[in-house]
Order: structure tokens, then C-alpha cells, then sequence
């Protein structure tokens, strides 16, 4: 997905994105959530994982959610 891609979106749309980083071109996201195409986007994946810059523009952008990829977790692997 690159920027042009993004700005496509309705300003009520939400991007979600739980399969790789790779698929948007870096930066696209942030500048796209700024113009407000799409409204709103919910993410588990990162550039860098995991992220760790509290001050990341894109991890505290208002309009994102951002949540751990754990998907591949099993609930035997949090007793470890």
C-alpha cells in the first residue's frame, strides 16, 4: 500500500492491517492518518518490532490503535 493508495480511502474508513509491515510503504501510514484518509487504522504490526519509542509519531497518533502481534501465542506459552 503506498500513500497514493491510503489517500484513496473514505475519511470514515478504517485500515487494519494484522499480516505483515511490509505491506505499506514506510511513512504512508502516518502521512495518510494526518490527511485523514483513511479516519482511523488499527495495526499489530511494526517496522521495528517490537516497538519500543514511546514518542513513535505513528504509535501515539490519535486515530491508531496499535496492539501486540501474538496470534501465533497459545495460552501454554504465557505460563512459561
Amino acid at each position: 500500500m503506498t500513500a497514493a493508495d491510503l489517500a484513496q480511502m473514505q475519511p470514515g474508513a478504517l485500515f487494519d492491517n494484522t499480516s505483515r509491515s511490509g505491506l505499506i510503504t514506510p511513512g504512508a501510514l502516518l502521512g495518510a492518518l494526518n490527511a485523514g484518509r483513511p479516519g482511523r487504522a488499527a495495526i499489530d504490526v511494526f517496522d521495528t518490532e517490537p516497538p519500543t519509542d514511546p514518542n513513535d509519531p505513528l504509535l501515539a497518533h490519535p486515530k491508531l490503535i496499535a496492539t501486540p502481534h501474538i496470534g501465533f501465542v497459545t495460552e501454554d506459552e504465557f505460563d512459561l
